[in-house]
């Protein structure tokens, strides 16, 4: 009697210590996956789609959640950069290299434009025609018309700028959420931006996101 007691005591044992390796295993392998995944995204979610949907085929889909909150971008911070201080910091800090890159060069053009045309009113008003006739010279309206389209440029780059990083953080998401789970996935943040004028004729931007789960 005391040995059969004894060896289901050492087949329970042995069953746990299968149960604990197994489990061991499996656990491993999310933890090797996972890092694996999330090396795949940083690099590119695009291009890396395919491995990053083989690396979380075995995720749960509260373990794929965290992966994918953990990568999606925000567009909050770079909106605010990007209104605030321009010169596309804010797309360069959401990673968005192509759009901070066009940020930057837009207006380092625009302010350029704007000094050039400076210099060429100044250079007017230095001319011997007399402040009277300064307006009258050609080289007066050349700088005011160059100048004009710099401050013009200016604002239509910075507005780009503004709408750029909630544009990229969508486009990206998406992408992100058909790699994690799944590529008919309707897990999706959707956002956008749209000019309003309210009945007092004042000119706003209304921002709107939608949500699917």
């Amino acid at each position: 009697m005391m040995s059969i007691f004894k060896k289901s005591i050492v087949i329970i044992l042995l069953s746990l210590i299968a149960v604990s390796v197994a489990f061991a295993s499996d656990e491993s392998d999310i933890r090797f996956n996972y890092a694996k995944a999330s090396m795949l995204i940083k690099d590119s979610v695009t291009r890396n789609k395919d491995q990053i949907i083989e690396a979380v085929s075995s995720f749960d889909f509260t373990t794929k959640a965290v992966l994918y909150n953990q990568f999606k971008k925000d567009s909050a911070l770079p909106f605010a950069l990007n209104f605030i201080l321009g010169f596309g910091i804010g797309s360069f800090l959401q990673s968005d290299f192509q759009g901070g890159l066009l940020g930057l060069c837009g207006e380092l053009s625009s302010l350029t434009l704007i000094v050039t045309g400076n210099l060429l009113m100044n250079n007017a008003s230095n001319s011997p025609h007399g402040i009277s006739n300064i307006t009258n010279t050609p080289l007066y309206w050349s700088g005011f018309a160059i100048k004009l389209v710099g401050f013009v440029s200016e604002l239509a780059f910075r507005l780009w700028e503004c709408v750029q990083p909630f544009t990229f953080a969508d486009d990206f998401n998406r992408e992100l959420s058909k790699a994690v789970f799944g590529e008919n996935s309707d897990n999706s943040v959707t956002t956008g931006l749209a000019p309003v004028i309210d009945k007092d004729g004042n000119f706003g931007i209304l921002y709107g996101a939608s949500l699917k789960f």
